[in-house]
């Protein structure tokens, strides 16, 4: 069956099968997640920064998939917190020395983000 989306512009187009929350066409909504990438991988950072990971749900053809839930966990929160932050990311608080990892999850598959944190330094002044 196909149905009309009117675009903002007036302009018409063709669209068929389940329509996204904005009401443009996902066409990946049937297909399953069958891997997850999160960038960056690994990252280096200092206590009281944040960073904000990229989680990409993908099918098996490896094509981005969209409008997915995604849950984040941290492996040590006590060192890096993480929550979700907007659609597709997730917000790691650096909180205290040491390293975590950082899983996002969709649909049972899973990618890791390494953290590691160094405590601040002070700055050096050479004379």
């Amino acid at each position: 069956m196909r149905q009309i989306c009117l675009g903002l512009a007036g302009l018409v187009m063709a669209c068929s099968g389940p329509t996204s929350p904005v009401g443009t066409r996902d066409p990946g909504v049937s297909a399953p997640v069958a891997s997850v990438t999160i960038e960056p991988a690994t990252t280096r950072t200092f206590v009281g920064d944040q960073i904000v990971l990229t989680v990409t749900p993908r099918d098996a053809a490896g094509k981005a998939l969209l409008y997915r839930t995604i849950t984040f966990a941290s492996s040590n929160n006590s060192v890096a917190s993480v929550e979700a932050f907007a659609l597709a990311t997730g917000l790691v608080r650096a909180l205290a020395p040491g390293e975590a990892m950082i899983t996002a999850t969709s649909e049972g598959k899973s990618a890791q983000a390494t953290i590691a944190v160094d405590s601040i330094q002070s700055p050096s002044w050479d004379y």
